[in-house]
């Protein structure tokens, strides 16, 4: 039998003159010959009221969020809420809180651009027990790169030099555990009687410094271009402990752009 991956999502905003709130919710689900369900596609609908009361095991995430803005301040902030048990009566509900936060406070004017931002993914968020529905297409997280089990702090600077050349500097520290949404669900705190704790991150904790160079800049309508080139000090790589892997950071994106009438 072939399977089927289907992905839902709908979000609401509340929208004022320096402050906007939004909630939303995202579904991922599938199976042998599943279809898409009709009662995904309504916005104005709870699914993880509906999933709940289906014969199915769809992985439903809530997500809330907050934009503000004052006197040339930005304030972002996010959160994501995969599960969280409220009872414990057995052991399968001594599972920990899954969640995702990120928050990011930029200050610009005409000119400069100076933001310091961190986000967390607790372990085993995004993932579950059925391999069709966890967070992932073609191996890759359908969400930050490193998927979950990890946490990171940047402090971002940047300044025009021209009218169409920008230049900057980034600092970065990641920590990544050996969690990962294609893990299998083990479900480890099926094993205690009392509520499940687990360092964060998890394992042998990767730590990535990075220092990086950043130019951003385009030409006419047609070309736009970003470069970052830096440093990066690896302790724990690839979660072996002692194994460093310090090297240089490059990356180079172009754009083009094409306007033409038919």
């Amino acid at each position: 039998p072939d399977i089927y991956r289907w992905f839902s999502g709908h979000r609401f905003e509340l929208a004022f003159p320096f402050i906007s709130l939004g909630a939303g919710e995202m579904v991922v689900y599938g199976g042998e010959n599943r279809q898409p369900e009709w009662y995904y596609f309504i916005p104005l609908y709870f699914f993880h009221g509906e999933q709940r009361n289906r014969p199915y095991d769809d992985n439903t995430l809530l997500i809330f969020d907050m934009r503000a803005r004052h006197r040339g301040f930005y304030l972002s902030l996010e959160f994501l809420l995969d599960d969280i048990q409220i009872e414990h009566n057995i052991p399968e509900e001594n599972e920990p809180p899954l969640y995702g936060f990120n928050g990011e406070l930029v200050w610009r004017n005409e000119k400069t651009n100076i933001g310091v931002s961190y986000r967390k993914i607790s372990n085993w968020t995004f993932n579950q027990r059925r391999f069709y529905n966890r967070y992932i297409y073609d191996d890759e997280p359908l969400s930050d790169s490193l998927g979950n089990d990890f946490d990171r702090l940047a402090l971002t600077g940047k300044r025009y030099i021209t009218p169409h050349l920008m230049g900057g500097i980034k600092l970065e520290q990641e920590r990544d555990g050996e969690g990962a949404i294609q893990a299998p669900w083990e479900m480890p705190w099926t094993e205690v009687e009392d509520n499940y704790e687990e360092p964060f991150p998890t394992g042998v904790v990767e730590t990535r410094r990075k220092i990086s160079l950043l130019s951003e800049g385009w030409r006419g309508k047609w070309l736009e271009w970003s470069f970052k080139g830096g440093y990066q000090w690896v302790s724990n790589s690839e979660h072996i402990k002692g194994k460093n892997g310090d090297g240089v950071i490059l990356s180079l994106r172009l754009r083009l752009r094409f306007n033409f009438k038919l």
